[in-house]
């Protein structure tokens, strides 16, 4: 049985391994579905639940209300072929660093290739909340967490953010001194 592991598990450290095919994988991208939907997140690596496998899910679409679940698509072997320069600073948080959340920059665009759930190779372009998304569960194959390139100095705990008005947030979007 899968379970969502956190910070300090050595799976969240080590570069994933190359997935042959993809059918294999069905029943746990079964389990991460699950779990991911039960947190409501984003996306969740393959590492996020002890399997060292070059997979993760990533939310399809925003729904309009908060009363309806979100959808994932299962993404193996993703690769970046090409990036924006131009970054974007914004808070991520990860279901394996509960509570906390903190400003990351990553590419505003990008251009990714990837195996999808019938085993075809897929080349889009990702931009916004799609290309954060894909670039932080990536970091998650490669074993970097997203704390290895947070700015430090905007962590912030979950209970605190809620409690922070839009003027605040965005001083700690801007700040830039890294």
């Amino acid at each position: 049985m899968h379970r969502l592991v956190f910070l300090g598990n050595s799976a969240l450290r080590q570069v994933s391994t190359h997935i042959k095919d993809v059918r294999d994988m069905h029943p746990i991208v079964s389990a991460m579905t699950s779990i991911v939907g039960e947190h409501q997140g984003l996306g969740l690596a393959g590492p996020q639940i002890g399997v060292n496998k070059r997979l993760f899910l990533m939310v399809k679409d925003l729904p309009e209300d908060e009363d309806t679940p979100l959808t994932y698509e299962p993404i193996f072997n993703p690769q970046i072929l090409s990036s924006s320069s131009t970054m974007t600073r914004d808070f991520e948080g990860c279901l394996s660093v509960p509570g906390y959340q903190g400003v990351v920059p990553r590419a505003e665009e990008i251009e990714v290739l990837y195996t999808d759930a019938e085993g075809k190779e897929t080349q889009r372009q990702l931009r916004g909340l799609h290309a954060r998304v894909f670039q932080h569960e990536l970091d998650h194959l490669d074993g970097i967490m997203y704390l290895d390139r947070c700015d430090v100095k905007s962590l912030i705990h979950n209970d605190e953010f809620t409690q922070m008005d839009f003027l605040q947030l965005q001083l700690l979007l801007l700040n830039d001194d890294e």
